[in-house]
């Protein structure tokens, strides 16, 4: 059988896409717009809220 790596998200680090002009999710504008990637982190975060225990890293096979 073929292995695959499906994202569950809880991946090291962010990743930030324009869905209106890249639906494909090719290119990560995470580095290239850090005001814009730390607004949506802020607004996550005030929805997810404090009772956050940190999620375990994990791979599928």
């Amino acid at each position: 059988a073929e292995q695959v790596n499906i994202e569950l998200g809880n991946m090291d680090g962010y990743q930030l896409y324009d869905l209106s002009e890249d639906v494909g999710q090719e290119n990560n504008l995470a580095e290239s717009n850090p005001e814009k990637l730390q607004e949506m982190i802020a607004s996550f975060q005030a929805i997810r809220g404090n009772a956050y225990g940190g999620i375990e890293q994990l791979e599928l096979k």
